[in-house]
C-alpha cells in the first residue's frame, strides 16, 4: 500500500468557497520515500461550492502498478469561515468623567469590547494622569480581535478639582453642570475656577450694580462718627434704600443692589498689608524690581535671581514681601522679624502655593491641596501651631487684621489665629462658626 499524504490539514478558507486545484494536492510515496506514479480522484471534485463549516472530502489513489501496490484513500477537510471584517465595539464602563481632587488616585472602572466573532475582549488603556494639578485628562482605550480588526479608540476624562473644591461646592449646593469648574452659576464672567481660588461666592454675581467704578468707593453720607465705608464682594440686596436724608439721593438708590460692606482700613485690603517704607514691581516679564528702604524689603540683592523671571503676584507686609511664581513657589525678602525670612517653612514652599496673605508682620500661604502655610512673627501669625491640624486640610480663602489671620473652609466654618485682641481668639464665637 502506498503511503499517502495531504497538506495542510484542515484547510481553511473564506466564504464563499470553490474546491479548486489548489486544495486537492493529496500525494503518494513508497516506503522507500520515492513517489508512486497513479491517478487521484476526489470527491467531492473540483469545482464544488462548499458550505460554511467543516467539509469532508475523500482522494483515491489509483497506482499504476497494481502488481506492487493496491487502491488508497485519504480523507482531509476544508474548513469555511465567513471572513471577519467588523470591528469590535468598545463600551465604558462607571462614570465618565471620573472626578477627583488632587493628591487623589483614580480607580479605573474599565472597559469591554465585544466582537461578532471573538466575543468579549478586554481593552488596553493609555493615557497619564497628573494628580497634582487640576484640569482634563484622557484615558484612551483600545481593542483588536483575531482578525487584526482595530475597534474604534474610546476616550474617558478624568477630571481632577483642587482640593477642597467639593467641599466649597457643597456650601453653595453647586450640582450638575454648574458643579464644573468652567460653570459660571452667577453669569458675572468669572466661572468656577476663578470663584474658588479667591473664595466668592458663585452664586451671587461679583459684578457691581452700583452707580460707582468698578473696585472700591467711598460712600456718603456716612453714619456720624465713622471713619468711611467701602462697597466689595458680592451682592446681597438693596442694603441703601431709604438710608439717605437727600430725597434725590435714595431715589437713585432705591432700586440698587449693592455689594458688602465693610470698614476702611488704611494701609491694608482684606488679606495684605501695605509696605511701609519700600516698593516692589513687577514686571510683564514675571521680574521684580525693588527700592526703597533696604531693611523694608527695598534691598532684594539676596534673593535677584528667584525673582527674575515667573514671578505672577507680589505681597506685602510692613517690612517685607513674598512674591509668589508660576510654579506655585514662594520667595521672600525684607526683614526677617517680619516674614521676610520664611527658610523655617521652605520645604512647604517650593510649590503648591496659589495665594498669599500678610498682616503687617507675617504671611500666610495657602496651597492647592488646602493646607496654609504660616511664618513671620509668631504674635502676628506668624506662629499657627495651635490651629495646625485644622489648617492641614480644606481651607478655600485666607484674610486677615493688622496682626491676625482667619481662614475660611470648604465646610463653613472658620479658623482664627494670631493676636487675641486683633482677631486672633474667635473661642467666643466658635460653635456660631464651627458651619455655614
Amino acid at each position: 500500500t502506498p503511503i499517502l499524504s495531504w497538506t495542510p490539514s484542515p484547510i481553511n478558507l473564506n466564504a464563499p468557497a470553490v474546491l479548486s486545484t489548489n486544495e486537492l494536492t493529496a500525494s503518494a510515496r513508497a516506503s522507500t520515500g520515492g513517489p508512486v506514479a497513479g491517478s487521484w480522484t476526489y470527491s467531492p471534485a473540483a469545482g464544488t461550492s462548499l458550505s460554511v463549516g467543516t467539509n469532508p472530502i475523500v482522494g483515491t489513489f489509483v497506482p499504476n502498478d497494481l502488481n506492487t501496490y493496491s487502491v488508497a484513500t485519504i480523507t482531509n477537510r476544508v474548513v469555511v469561515t465567513v471572513a471577519d471584517t467588523n470591528r469590535p465595539v468598545i463600551t465604558l464602563l462607571g462614570d465618565n468623567p471620573i472626578r477627583i481632587e488632587t493628591g487623589n488616585y483614580p480607580n479605573d472602572p474599565g472597559a469591554t469590547a465585544l466582537d461578532d466573532v471573538d466575543g468579549v475582549i478586554y481593552p488596553s488603556r493609555s493615557g497619564l494622569v497628573n494628580v497634582s494639578v487640576p484640569g482634563d485628562y484622557l484615558w484612551t482605550y483600545t481593542a483588536q480581535d483575531a482578525a487584526g480588526n482595530q475597534a474604534t479608540p474610546v476616550t474617558r476624562t478624568v477630571r481632577v478639582y483642587p482640593t477642597g473644591y467639593y467641599a466649597w461646592a457643597g456650601v453653595y449646593n453647586l450640582t450638575g453642570a454648574n458643579f464644573e469648574l468652567t460653570a459660571d452659576p452667577d453669569g458675572d464672567g468669572l466661572n468656577n475656577s476663578a470663584e474658588f481660588s479667591t473664595g466668592s461666592n458663585p452664586t451671587v454675581s461679583d459684578l457691581n450694580s452700583a452707580p460707582v467704578a468698578s473696585g472700591t468707593a467711598t460712600l456718603a453720607p456716612v453714619p456720624q462718627g465713622a471713619v468711611g465705608y467701602a462697597l466689595s464682594g458680592e451682592r446681597v440686596g438693596n442694603l441703601f434704600s431709604g438710608n439717605f436724608s437727600d430725597a434725590a439721593d435714595a431715589a437713585r438708590t432705591s432700586s440698587l443692589f449693592v455689594t458688602r460692606v465693610r470698614p476702611v482700613i488704611p494701609d491694608k485690603t482684606a488679606g495684605e498689608v501695605i509696605n511701609d517704607g519700600s516698593f516692589a514691581a513687577l514686571k510683564s516679564n514675571g521680574s521684580v524690581l525693588t527700592w526703597g528702604n533696604d531693611g523694608f524689603g527695598g534691598d532684594s540683592s539676596n534673593v535677584t535671581n528667584s525673582i527674575a523671571s515667573g514671578v505672577v503676584e507680589v505681597l506685602s507686609a510692613s517690612q517685607a514681601f513674598a512674591a509668589l511664581k508660576s510654579d506655585g513657589s514662594v520667595v521672600t525678602w525684607g526683614d526677617s522679624g517680619w516674614g521676610g525670612d520664611s527658610s523655617g517653612v521652605s520645604n512647604s514652599l517650593t510649590n503648591g502655593v496659589k495665594k498669599v496673605f500678610s498682616t503687617t508682620r507675617a504671611f500666610a500661604a495657602l496651597k492647592v491641596d488646602g493646607s496654609v502655610v504660616v511664618w513671620g512673627h509668631s504674635a502676628f501669625g506668624g506662629d499657627s501651631s495651635a490651629v495646625s491640624g485644622q489648617l492641614s486640610n480644606g481651607v478655600v480663602d485666607v484674610v486677615s487684621t493688622l496682626a491676625s489671620f482667619a481662614a475660611l473652609k470648604g465646610d463653613g466654618s472658620v479658623i482664627s489665629w494670631g493676636r487675641s485682641d486683633w482677631g486672633g481668639d474667635s473661642s467666643s464665637v466658635s460653635n456660631a462658626i464651627s458651619s455655614g
